[in-house]
């Protein structure tokens, strides 16, 4: 059985991965602005979908508890 410490920092790096991966998806949709020239709806998606993954995952990483833990107190 893993530590709470263990899932607290699993935790952490998942949410670091997501933060990443969205931040990923962001810049390629703006390198494929930048490639073509023009503004598509692909695009658009992708600097929306890219941008509220990444804002949200570090909204959820900073979030944690008041004592700087990811997740509630150990049970």
């Amino acid at each position: 059985m893993p530590s709470i410490q263990f899932d607290r920092s699993a935790r952490v790096l998942r949410l670091v991965i997501v933060m990443q991966l969205g931040l990923c998806v962001f810049l390629l949709a703006d390198i494929a602005n930048a490639v073509r020239g023009y503004e598509t709806f692909a695009v658009s998606v992708g600097r929306v979908g890219g941008g509220l993954t990444a804002v949200g995952a570090l909204v959820v990483l900073l979030a944690g508890t008041p004592d700087g833990s990811a997740d509630g107190p150990a049970e």
